[in-house]
C-alpha cells in the first residue's frame, strides 16, 4: 500500500538503535528535499547508506478453479 511512496531506505541491516534491545524497530520519517542531504551525507562505518528502494513486479498468477472436473459424491448412507 505506501511501497511506492517509500523513496530512502537503510537496511535490513544490522543497526545499534538501543541497548539491551530485543526485536526490530521501524522508523518513519516524511520525506523532504531539506532533510535528504542529511540523510544521504556519509557517515562513520556504524551506519549503512541509505538507498533507493527497488520493488520487483508481481509475479503474474493464474488462478485454477480447484473444483473443475469434480463431481459431487452419491452416498447413500449420507443422504
Amino acid at each position: 500500500k505506501w511501497g511506492s511512496s517509500i523513496k530512502l531506505l537503510i537496511g535490513p541491516a544490522l543497526l545499534c538503535t538501543s541497548l539491551d534491545m530485543n526485536g526490530i524497530s521501524l522508523s518513519l520519517l516524511p520525506y523532504s528535499s531539506q532533510l535528504a542531504p542529511w540523510i544521504l551525507a556519509p557517515c562513520c562505518g556504524a551506519w549503512p547508506k541509505a538507498v533507493a528502494p527497488q520493488f520487483p513486479s508481481p509475479a503474474p498468477v493464474q488462478v485454477k478453479d480447484c473444483f473443475e472436473g469434480v463431481s459431487p459424491s452419491s452416498d447413500e448412507n449420507v443422504k
